[in-house]
């Protein structure tokens, strides 16, 4: 049964915002989480690392879909450690990802069936 985390982040930073322990936690509490979606429109800087280790420990994930909430420096060495991944989705990616996405991908090439980019915002 799919679980759904939906709402307005706090764009406040910790320890006042603690979402990102909350989801830190879920994520452990999860063994078999098959797909994650993090796409916060307002968040704040690096809330999402530890998640994202958190997700490298997960085999039994394989669609993964994150924004620019995760792919700042901190969040990109968490992210490309994530491996087995079928489907990677990448919202409005950063020149950090960007930079490193060759690499990763060539790690992914035995699993990773479909790569989406997709821009919404120019800045």
């Amino acid at each position: 049964m799919p679980a759904f985390i939906q709402g307005f982040i706090s764009p406040r930073p910790p320890p006042r915002n603690t979402i990102g322990t909350q989801i830190l936690h879920a994520v452990q509490c999860y063994n078999n989480l098959d797909a994650v979606e993090i796409l916060p429109v307002t968040y704040p800087s690096g809330i999402f690392t530890d998640v994202l280790r958190a997700l490298g420990t997960q085999h039994s994930l394989h669609r993964l879909t994150v924004n620019s909430a995760c792919t700042d420096d901190a969040g990109v060495s968490a992210l490309v450690v994530i491996n087995g991944l079928q489907n990677l989705g990448l919202v409005d990616p950063t020149r950090a990802i960007l930079n490193i996405l060759p690499d990763w991908l060539s790690r992914l090439s035995g699993s990773l069936m479909e790569l989406h980019l997709k821009v919404c915002r120019l800045t």
